[in-house]
């Protein structure tokens, strides 16, 4: 700690300015020959007095001054002379090893006075706590090369090259994931600009299925001020330009377009966080010291925050992408462009081929989105589907509005169903669903609406159909060429993960059904009853009459003849029971046969506030 004393006194005072670590923390011991020229002469002129250094010292360590880091066990040299001094050797940054060489420049006038090279093989959550923000993305060791200069270690310009090869590496809703032992690496420079942030040239990344190149800048609150990516190239699915600027009112406007979008990440829930995303802790303690350091404030005005992915946009069918979450964090391979809690910001994607679940793709693709942080005000996909079929989907208002209208039309109602899905279990017809997006609970009150479709090899609905012996032939139908039906009306809310049906119906010429219930989103489980009605163009012939029909047919959508039935459990495989004796009874006495758990009602609305 005395040499630290040195660095405090003149004429390398200048030194202590740019000193990356508490001086209270430093530990270490070591030797130091020091030399000193005075002319012997009453007044020295300025610059005749010199000196050299040369100093060794074991096990120095220190608490950065951000108290974000530690450095220890560093082996240290320290040589040089009134014009500058040298800090060199190998050290441990956290839990990380690496090579430090510190130059601090005495005389320099005109630059930056200090240049740093770090050469090293990093934990990603250091870096993450230096500033270079790869712990978001990454688990596991990235090696880091870095020459630069600056003031003590807050940079100025600087060229970093990123090893990520033996890292697992997994960008927000796992567009992208690399496992280790597979290359991947990441090249930008640095450089300081006015109004305190940092331009981010010359950006190239590359892996095994993806590549990114461009440049980005921050302003000095962190926050992402543009962004200019010639290329997003993601697995043969995503190829895309993306920008970005600030509006006045500080909104993050993104615009993207290109040959190919693949949405189906994020038309997902968001997939568990792994300890590669995990918060870093706290610095290692010391258990050594330093009388230099390492960069502190590396890259820390470079950490810049955008808004979260546009999740949301589907998940589960309609229900996945009414009531999906507005997604999760966004951002590059290395440099951190983390999620910022409040964040607002929109964002517009044209795409001539936009993908979908199911192999499906919608050409001539746009989706806009509007986010205040975690929460979805407004989404919009609209473009053409087989044959120029139409299809769209709005929800929300403008201007970050609380609430907003609902509504999705598709001309090809198998292809809709398909592209949010992925399944394949519904062929033609149309559909149409209005109603209203609530947008800080991701609630979705909609009311479906479809006529000309066929239903083929429903697992859920042919387990239900096989289990009744006189329905087998229907079963064998719903296996084959399909089963038509020429209506459908659903009304549905979609909150907080689950899908609650209200009294829905759908009917054919050879079969009608009621059904009323929920779906829970993540996984499909089914918890649903109903009737079933056989032969519903004749069966539902009285339920017309006047008070007869009524008591025959009870419910719209029911008939004269209909099983009771209710349905639980995974869709794949679910339980499924029929009463029979329902069959027997007039529709109005039929509800007895009905299970008698409590309604499965959807959570009433709150009060709708300002979104924003």
């Amino acid at each position: 700690r005395a040499m630290v004393e040195l660095v405090h006194q003149m004429p390398i005072d200048g030194l202590a300015a740019n000193f990356p670590v508490q001086k209270a923390t430093v530990v270490g011991r070591g030797v130091a020959d020091f030399t000193v020229h005075r002319p012997l002469l009453t007044n020295v002129p300025e610059g005749a007095l010199t000196f050299n250094v040369d100093a060794k010292v074991e096990g120095a360590g220190g608490v950065a001054r951000d108290g974000k880091y530690t450095i220890s066990d560093w082996r240290m040299r320290a040589v040089g002379d009134q014009r500058a001094m040298t800090f060199s050797g190998p050290l441990t940054i956290n839990h990380s090893q690496a090579n430090l060489t510190w130059t601090e420049n005495f005389q320099n006038r005109t630059g930056p006075p200090s240049r740093f090279v770090i050469d090293g093989r990093f934990d990603a959550q250091d870096l993450e706590r230096m500033g270079i923000g790869v712990a978001m993305y990454a688990r596991g060791p990235v090696g880091v090369q870095l020459r630069g200069d600056g003031h003590g270690m807050d940079i100025a310009t600087a060229t970093v090259r990123v090893d990520l090869k033996d890292a697992d590496i997994a960008l927000p809703k796992n567009v992208w994931v690399k496992r280790a032992g597979r290359p991947a690496t990441a090249t930008f420079d640095v450089r300081e600009i006015a109004g305190g942030g940092l331009a981010l040239n010359n950006l190239e990344a590359r892996g095994p299925g993806f590549t990114a190149s461009g440049a980005v800048t921050v302003g000095d609150d962190n926050t992402l001020a543009t962004a200019n990516l010639q290329r997003v190239w993601i697995d043969g699915r995503t190829d895309l330009r993306v920008t970005a600027r600030r509006s006045r009112e500080g909104v993050l406007l993104v615009a993207a377009n290109g040959p190919m979008f693949d949405a189906v990440p994020f038309m997902a829930a968001d997939p568990p966080a792994s300890s590669a995303a995990a918060a870093p802790s706290g610095p290692a303690p010391v258990s050594g010291g330093a009388v230099a350091g390492a960069p502190g404030n590396l890259g820390s005005n470079a950490r810049a925050s955008a808004g979260g992915s546009a999740g949301g946009i589907a998940g589960g069918g309609l229900g996945g992408s009414l009531g999906g979450s507005a997604g999760g964090p966004s951002g590059g391979v290395v440099t951190q462009i983390s999620a910022m809690a409040q964040e607002r910001w929109e964002a517009a994607i044209q795409a001539d081929r936009l993908l979908m679940k199911g192999d499906a793709e919608i050409i001539n693709g746009r989706v806009e989105v509007s986010l205040n942080g975690p929460v979805m005000s407004r989404l919009d996909v609209r473009g053409a589907g087989p044959n120029n079929t139409s299809v769209m989907l709005s929800l929300g208002g403008a201007n970050g509005a609380a609430s907003g209208p609902i509504v999705f039309k598709a001309d090809d109602m198998g292809f809709a169903y398909r592209a949010v899905t992925g399944a394949d279990n519904v062929r033609g017809g149309t559909v149409e669903g209005r109603g209203m997006w609530t947008a800080q609970t991701a609630r979705a009150d909609v009311v479906l609406k479809a006529k000309d479709f066929q239903v083929v090899k429903l697992g859920a609905m042919a387990r239900l159909l096989s289990s009744v012996g006189s329905l087998r032939g229907l079963t064998e139908m719903l296996n084959g060429d399909g089963m038509s039906f020429t209506g459908l009306e659903a009304p549905l809310t979609i909150v907080d993960g689950r899908m609650y049906v209200a009294e829905s119906r759908a009917a054919g010429p050879s079969l009608g059904i009621t059904t009323k219930g929920t779906i829970l989103l993540a996984d499909g489980t089914l918890d649903l009853d109903g009737v079933l009605v056989p032969s519903y163009g004749l069966n539902s012939m009285l339920s017309g009459v006047p008070v007869l029909g009524q008591l025959l047919a009870s419910r719209p959508g029911e008939g004269v003849v209909g099983l009771t039935y209710s349905i639980n459990g995974p869709s794949d495989v679910p339980r499924v029971s029929v009463n029979p004796l329902s069959a027997l009874t007039p529709g109005i006495l039929r509800r007895i046969f009905e299970p008698w758990s409590a309604p499965r009602q959807a959570p009433k609305a709150p009060p709708v506030g300002n979104a924003g």
